[in-house]
């Protein structure tokens, strides 16, 4: 019943919890603590950068469900989701290493064929640019702190690969997303796996955090295997909303109640509400992801040069973020999307000859 290839919000609410990622941070940032943000002064829980990472992961269970289901091939669809993540990841990477971390205070002289291959290995696992002495005088002095969920989303994809793969995202077999799911965010809720790391935690992911994304993720992907009978009304939206903040007032039911009845809410919005304004522009290009991946940077750069005041730091952030965000998506991403287009387009006129 709901097709997110037509006429829908999703643009405009990616770029809205993308900004709210640079917003909840930047207090965050300047004073160490998270006593300042607004979300977690009000409920005591969740900010609104774990809030709006979160309904990024419960949107892609959505959309990456459907992209595979819409794939001629497990192939069209693998190479689609490389192309949509690797491409804008490597150039903020390296961009951080060469430029950002000399303003840092980290200066090249540690740059060499050593740390080159490092960063290349990190960049095979999808890792964030670690390991550099920066942003001296800072609560968290990270070249990119936002990177580290890049690989817990492109895990997801994967997740998506094998289930449609093995048939599970057929009408027989769907029944298994939201057990699974209800599983994960009860275990997450409850903490039960403790955050520790182990030799392959950068390639598999925290436990905890795998849980907690993947938890997320499935909830998307039920959304939508059940699109045909799950109806979004504005009276509904209405009650969600209020089990939201009655939710949101306890840390065990906190992430739990939004995947479920923010999930709601998140698609109400994009089917069911008269087109949002960003909509309009978001149609034509999508600078949510590049928002994502260069707000810490930039925002790192202005505390440490120019200001300490949260709304001078949001203010000028957003509208270099911006600039960059669109560069990113015309120079990297959509060049990136229309090559991996006109592959598949050349492949089905290859089958059909």
């Amino acid at each position: 019943m709901m097709d997110a290839t037509r006429n829908n919000n999703f643009g405009a609410l990616r770029l809205i919890f993308a900004s709210l990622v640079l917003y909840s941070h930047t207090p965050q940032m300047i004073h160490g603590s998270r006593k300042y943000e607004i979300l977690y002064y009000i409920f005591g829980n969740l900010t609104l950068a774990e809030i709006a990472v979160d309904a990024f992961f419960i949107i892609s269970g959505y959309l990456i469900t459907q992209s595979f289901e819409n794939s001629s091939s497990v192939w069209s669809y693998s190479k689609k989701r490389v192309l949509r993540i690797f491409p804008g990841y490597l150039v903020v990477f390296w961009i951080c290493v060469l430029i950002v971390a000399p303003l840092a205070g980290a200066g090249l002289s540690g740059f060499n064929v050593s740390t080159a291959l490092t960063g290349l290995l990190a960049n095979i696992r999808l890792m964030p640019p670690n390991g550099f002495a920066v942003f001296p005088g800072l609560p968290f002095p990270s070249l990119n702190g936002s990177l580290w969920t890049i690989a817990y989303e492109f895990r997801c994809y994967i997740i998506v690969l094998i289930a449609g793969s093995s048939g599970l995202l057929s009408e027989r077999y769907k029944i298994v997303f939201p057990l699974v799911a209800a599983f994960l965010l009860s275990i997450n809720a409850l903490e039960i796996i403790p955050k520790i790391e182990f030799p392959g935690s950068s390639i598999i992911g925290y436990p905890r955090d795998d849980v907690r994304f993947f938890g997320l993720f499935v909830c998307g992907m039920t959304f939508y295997l059940y699109r045909a009978r799950i109806y979004y009304r504005h009276w509904t939206a209405s009650l969600s909303a209020a089990c939201l903040l009655v939710g949101m007032t306890n840390r065990i039911t906190a992430e739990a109640s939004f995947a479920i009845f923010g999930g709601y809410m998140i698609f109400w919005a994009a089917f069911r509400v008269k087109a949002l304004l960003p909509s309009v522009f978001t149609a034509s290009f999508d600078i949510s992801y590049g928002v994502y991946l260069y707000a810490w940077p930039v925002q790192s750069i202005i505390i440490y040069y120019v200001s300490r005041d949260s709304f001078v730091v949001s203010l000028i952030s957003s509208a270099i973020v911006a600039v960059i965000a669109f560069a990113s998506w015309f120079v990297i991403e959509r060049p990136a999307l229309d090559f991996a287009r006109r592959q598949t387009q050349s492949r089905r006129a290859q089958s059909a000859e």
